[in-house]
């Protein structure tokens, strides 16, 4: 209904353990390609970063951090699965170079993107508050942290459970 342009989806965070190893991972991007290749042309991939909260829960996780030859192989079998859905792929924040893997440094606020879409120009300085490898315009976050009941141990958005179910208790879901 948006058209592909429009929509970007994310896979990340990719994390390894014995529960998902890179086999898994391949396979659970196929099969969410083959669903979504209808309704956008890109996906943004990453791979978990250690946060305060994702380290404290590393025993619970059992994720590893990968390293650069293992994140440019996982890289390279995701493009290449999305290259056979016609969608490009694209790297959020990561330091590791995945060019040759056919993936470059991708812009969630991708400002040339908005313009495309929306007809406007004038958007487009980097965020100067985000992360050297993180290509985003500047723009206003419309979420807030410690907000979601999901409680993923990879997030690093959630990291107070006491906060979390206050802010869920404030939600008016009839709030504009």
């Amino acid at each position: 209904k948006l058209g592909k342009r429009r929509m970007v989806w994310r896979y990340d965070p990719i994390l390894l353990s014995s529960s998902y190893p890179a086999e898994y991972h391949m396979e659970q991007f196929d099969r969410l390609a083959a669903a979504l290749a209808d309704a956008a042309d890109e996906c943004v991939i990453s791979f978990l970063d250690e946060y305060k909260n994702t380290r404290r829960n590393e025993n619970i996780l059992n994720a590893r951090t990968p390293s650069a030859e293992e994140m440019k192989r996982i890289a390279a079998g995701i493009s290449q699965i999305a290259a056979g859905y016609g969608l490009q792929v694209r790297s959020c924040a990561e330091e590791t170079d995945f060019s040759g893997c056919g993936v470059l440094p991708s812009h969630c606020i991708d400002a040339e993107r908005i313009r495309d879409i929306s007809g406007r120009p004038g958007i487009g300085r980097k965020d100067p508050s985000q992360r050297n490898a993180c290509g985003c315009a500047k723009s206003v976050d419309v979420g807030m942290y410690n907000t979601c009941p999901n409680a993923c141990l990879y997030c690093y958005a959630n990291y107070n459970p006491s906060v979390i179910q206050k802010n869920c208790n404030l939600h008016d879901i009839s709030s504009p």
